[in-house]
């Protein structure tokens, strides 16, 4: 016979309408209230190539290299510090990274071996000013942001750890689209930053007041994540200010505490049977 849905789900697919509504009319605000953000990456194209001129593009829209590809790299020391501060720092994303695929956490793995190769490739390109596989460090820093918010919002995945089907995916694939989205509309808007994170940890928030026994999943591994994210969130925003922090130290250690993070939530998920590509059974931790 017929079974009537669960009341969870009548409020699950209510919630996710709204959002979709909020969503939706932020995007349309941002749109027409915000700059016309410019489809030139270089200086060196000739300013009337997209209609576009010079005075439309504000500082920090843009971003050019002086040396060119072919040329030496540069060795002096100040470079140097700057790479290792700033590039081999993203070495701590690695471990989460490797956790993710040993325990058959393919989409997080995706979204963290993206992270890593667009964070490094970004700031190789912005201290070594240069194009880095043909691309400029514009085009490789707004990559970075694609893949750096999804991260943030595939933790708050991590934290809800929902069993694989369809509201897992739906939720991954649809905070995906909304970042790229978002990214499109205002590359460098914090705005546009802000909203695909605020909507998960309202989907969270919704998570936790229906799922109320869900606190006890937490662990220790779940508490040093939060602590080392805390600490890193600190050592972004204090190393906003680049001239107080001329080598981007509190930079890196956004880096490495966030990697940190990043590899003890992985870690903190509730114990549960997945099978790999291979079809052998893998088992997460507690």
């Amino acid at each position: 016979g017929y079974k009537a849905p669960h009341t969870k789900t009548h409020i699950m697919h209510a919630a996710t309408a709204l959002i979709v509504v909020i969503v939706a009319n932020l995007f349309e605000h941002v749109g027409a209230v915000s700059k016309r953000w410019c489809c030139l990456t270089e200086l060196d194209l000739m300013p009337n190539a997209y209609n576009v001129g010079y005075g439309e593009c504000p500082g920090g829209l843009l971003y050019y290299t002086s040396r060119p590809p072919s040329g030496p790299w540069p060795t002096d020391l100040d470079t140097l510090l700057l790479v290792f501060t700033t590039v081999l720092t993203n070495l701590c994303f690695v471990p989460g990274v490797i956790n993710n695929a040993r325990r058959g956490m393919a989409f997080e793995m995706v979204v963290g071996a993206a992270t890593f190769v667009t964070s490094t490739l970004y700031h190789l390109s912005e201290v070594m000013d240069r194009r880095v596989l043909d691309m400029n460090p514009g085009q490789w820093h707004r990559l970075d942001n694609v893949f750096a918010i999804m991260s943030l919002v595939a933790v708050v995945g991590l934290w809800m750890d929902l069993p694989p089907g369809y509201h897992r995916d739906a939720l991954r694939w649809g905070a995906m689209v909304m970042v790229v989205c978002f990214q499109e509309l205002g590359p460098w808007s914090l705005l546009c930053t802000l909203i695909p994170i605020i909507t998960s940890l309202l989907v969270f928030a919704w998570f936790l007041l229906t799922n109320p026994t869900h606190w006890r999943l937490y662990n220790r591994n779940m508490t040093r994540g939060l602590l080392a994210m805390a600490l890193a969130f600190v050592c972004f925003f204090k190393g906003l200010d680049e001239q107080r922090d001329a080598y981007r130290a509190f930079h890196g250690c956004w880096h490495v505490f966030m990697g940190t993070a990043v590899y003890f939530f992985t870690r903190g998920c509730v114990t549960r049977p997945t099978t790999t590509t291979s079809g052998a059974e893998v088992r997460k931790e507690k």
